[in-house]
Formats: C-alpha cells, sequence, structure tokens
C-alpha cells in the first residue's frame, strides 16, 4: 500500500499531526512499541516543514525559539 505521509511515532506529537493530516493525505502511522501511552515525549516540527506541510495555526501548541 502506498501512502502520501509516513509518521514514525504514535506519542502526542505523531497523533495529532496524523490526524489533522488525515483530513487530506493518506496517512501511515508507525510506532516502536506494542502499546500507546505511559511516557510521552513531544516532538518538533521546523519552521520550514511546518509551511510546506501547510497546518493550520491552531495546530501549533506551544512555540520554542530553539532546541537542544
Amino acid at each position: 500500500m502506498r501512502y502520501d505521509v509516513l509518521i514514525i511515532g504514535a506519542g502526542p506529537v505523531g497523533s495529532y499531526l496524523a490526524n489533522l493530516l488525515a483530513r487530506e493525505f493518506s496517512v501511515a502511522v508507525v510506532e516502536r512499541k506494542g502499546s500507546l501511552g505511559g511516557k510521552a515525549c513531544t516532538g518538533i516540527i521546523g519552521a520550514e516543514n511546518y509551511e510546506r506541510l501547510g497546518l493550520p495555526e491552531s495546530a501549533v501548541l506551544n512555540k520554542l525559539r530553539g532546541a537542544v
């Protein structure tokens, strides 16, 4: 099967992004763990990729000036 978008990780950000993108694209989500939940981590999408994906402003939950 072919997909428009592949998201690695079904954590909070991966799941949220998959939900948003599934409105207009065929999306697959790959998760390493056998279950969801437990310790959660966050993800960062760079400004260039954010604009390329055409995500709505409402998709921004928190803004960062930089990350290490």
